[in-house]
């Protein structure tokens, strides 16, 4: 354990600006190491421009949930469904922004819980594809999802460095950045990886939705969100 402790701090925290990625096996990566490496900036800067109050704690949330799908196993469908239908008290049907990819991946997609409230999926429906999308096993921090993270902080830190004239160090592109960089790497260190959304995030964005499985989403709600 103290040497994946070592380990991980020297690949999250010491970590250089600009390192040359090293290529992984992926579960869907674009083919060609530029592809990749320009796929994952986007995601980023996506992340960034669209939640500019979110911190590296939340940037991270949604690569993890790219990578794993639902940080949790599910019992049953039944308890997925009390769920859903107890958090749509808080969901707005005017909340148009029904779904978007949870990172550079697009293994999963965030699917808004707006489009129960707004008719476009039942509960029930939105369940199905939850519980479906949702792994038999908790995930297990391994090798391959520490090195999946640092080489999205290089892309991170690459980000922030770029756009630093445009900030101050009393409002930073992503605040908390080195204290919050240095806690993944030690909750990772410990074989954890669960992390929730900032106070901050969820304050300012209201995040309610789901995790579904890319080829669910492509086929059972995509079709039904472009008929609105």
């Amino acid at each position: 354990m103290h040497k994946l402790y070592k380990m991980i701090l020297a690949a999250l925290v010491v970590l250089p600006i600009f390192v040359s990625c090293t290529s992984v096996p992926s579960k869907t990566s674009p083919v060609g190491h530029e592809a990749e490496r320009e796929t994952m900036r986007n995601a980023v800067e996506y992340m960034v421009t669209h939640y500019p109050d979110a911190s590296l704690c939340d940037i991270y949330k949604s690569c993890f949930q790219d990578y794993f799908g639902p940080a949790h196993a599910i019992a049953s469908k039944d308890m997925a469904r009390e769920y859903i239908a107890r958090e749509l008290q808080q969901v707005s049907s005017e909340d148009t922004l029904y779904y978007e990819s949870c990172g550079w991946r697009g293994n999963y997609y965030r699917v808004n819980l707006s489009v129960v409230a707004c008719g476009v999926l039942t509960v029930d429906e939105l369940a199905d594809a939850f519980y479906r999308s949702t792994p038999a096993q908790t995930p297990v921090v391994d090798t391959l999802w520490v090195d999946e993270w640092s080489r999205t902080m290089q892309i991170v830190r690459e980000v922030v460095g770029e756009n630093a004239h445009k900030v101050s160090r009393q409002s930073p592109l992503i605040c908390n950045f080195s204290t919050d960089s240095a806690a993944i790497a030690d909750m990772l260190a410990q074989g954890r990886y669960v992390i929730h959304h900032t106070d901050r995030y969820v304050e300012l964005y209201n995040p309610h939705y789901r995790i579904v499985a890319r080829d669910i989403f492509n086929k059972e709600i995509l079709p039904r969100l472009r008929k609105r």
